[in-house]
């Protein structure tokens, strides 16, 4: 491959052309366009004659995002297959990049190898060889290739719940048997919830307190009013104009 004349092909990333990715006999050429990959796919071809080697047509596929337009992909009159996802050095590709098929399958893995490492692991009577031992093959098998990954909140917490649920299994540990750890975390939260709760209860208490206050206030000044104007009027009327008591 390296007498292949593909330096202006490919896909310009950081200032230089990526045209393929190759390890051992898996090899994934990159390009723009199909034209282009039809053109990469043949040279590729052409070498391999050379030295006594054919691709197979039937295992090479094709897999484009949505800047390329629909349109046939073939080689010497054969149409090359398209896929929605594959999986390349262990890790599952798609265009979309979503996670979740990779993370279903990094889980799987793990699971598998603890089944591997299950009989060891129980005869094992050292715990810190046996934690060794996790670490090197369960969860290597669940966090490969995890350099990769752009994960959310919610993946986080499926993969760190799977770790616990294997590391449980291989200490021989089930949750119905730590229910003093379950119960003081159950507590801690309720005791977190609580707090909030009472500091919104308090808060809305001392505003119901401040209210009344202010309630308070208003009806002994409307009574102050009412009295000083009362005891104006009865003052003017007997002593600034007719008297309450009439004469003859």
């Amino acid at each position: 491959m390296r007498h292949l004349e593909w330096e202006d092909l490919g896909v310009k990333v950081d200032g230089r052309y990526l045209h393929h990715l190759r390890f051992a006999e898996d090899i994934v050429p990159i390009t723009p366009n199909i034209e282009q990959a039809e053109r990469m796919l043949a040279e590729f071809d052409n070498a391999c004659g050379k030295i006594g080697l054919r691709l197979n047509l039937t295992k090479t596929m094709f897999i484009k995002n949505g800047l390329v337009p629909d349109a046939p992909f073939t080689l010497y009159g054969k149409n090359i297959s398209e896929c929605s996802s594959y999986v390349y050095l262990g890790r599952q590709v798609n265009m979309m990049n979503h996670l979740a098929p990779e993370l279903y399958r990094r889980k799987r893995a793990a699971w598998g190898a603890f089944k591997n490492i299950e009989g060891v692991g129980k005869k094992t009577k050292n715990i810190r060889l046996r934690a060794d031992l996790f670490d090197t093959a369960v969860v290597t098998a669940l966090t490969y290739a995890s350099e990769t990954w752009t994960l959310r909140k919610q993946d986080e917490h499926a993969v760190s719940v799977t770790q616990r649920a294997l590391e449980r299994m291989m200490l021989g540990i089930f949750l119905y048997t730590v229910p003093g750890a379950i119960h003081w975390t159950t507590l801690a939260r309720n005791r977190d919830e609580w707090r909030g709760y009472w500091r919104r209860g308090n808060r809305r208490s001392t505003g119901r307190q401040v209210i009344q206050v202010i309630y308070i206030y208003i009806y002994i000044y409307i009574y102050i009013y009412i009295y000083i104007y009362i005891y104006i009027y009865i003052y003017i009327y007997n002593f600034g104009g007719t008297s309450v008591w009439s004469h003859d």
